[in-house]
């Protein structure tokens, strides 16, 4: 019986006066994006390595970026059993954001293209809003399809929020983007 899978979608409207370069400029430093995160505790880059999800693809699909990423999960509510899940994720910069893949354990892949949109204005004399759009294709076996999409919902709408902290404090990523 093939695995389910699931489609997550997530649409973070981001403050007005935030420039569209500098949305772009932080969804395109992975570094800052795996940092933000709140499940991640620590990431590596590691190009190149056999356990890339992308490692078999053709040389003109290969990613931009690999990462060996950790993240602490709480596998029961309030704390009663934690643990942690290493991984490996791809990025690729597109001309509107990113794209990722992510094999994990168990099964579990995730594919998600995460954009920075314009939306027209609403009212007379309002420019355009930023949103931060990203959709993501899951697949993970059909026990755990409740935990995951939970966890993914939870984890990213904080990701999200502390986006655009980041952008509000004028924190686009430039300052680390040699980083990633």
């Amino acid at each position: 019986m093939p695995s389910p899978s699931f489609t997550h979608i997530a649409r973070t409207p981001l403050p007005r006066g935030v420039a569209h370069v500098d949305a772009l400029t932080l969804l395109q430093n992975h570094s800052a994006m795996i940092e933000l995160n709140p499940l991640v505790i620590a990431h590596e880059r590691c190009d190149g390595s056999p356990s890339s999800p992308s490692a078999s693809a053709p040389e003109t699909n290969k990613p931009s970026a690999t990462y060996r990423i950790t993240d602490s999960i709480d596998y029961l509510p309030l704390g009663l059993w934690k643990g942690k899940v290493v991984y490996y994720a791809d990025f690729w910069n597109t001309e509107d954001g990113i794209k990722t893949k992510v094999n994990a354990a168990m099964g579990f892949v995730s594919e998600s293209v995460w954009k920075i949109e314009e939306e027209p204005a609403k009212g007379e004399g309002e420019g355009a809003t930023l949103v931060l759009t990203e959709v993501a294709q899951v697949t993970c076996p059909r026990v755990m399809k409740m935990f995951v999409e939970g966890t993914i919902r939870k984890s990213h709408d904080e990701l999200g929020r502390r986006l655009i902290t980041r952008l509000e404090t004028g924190r686009s990523g430039q300052e680390t983007a040699v980083a990633s």
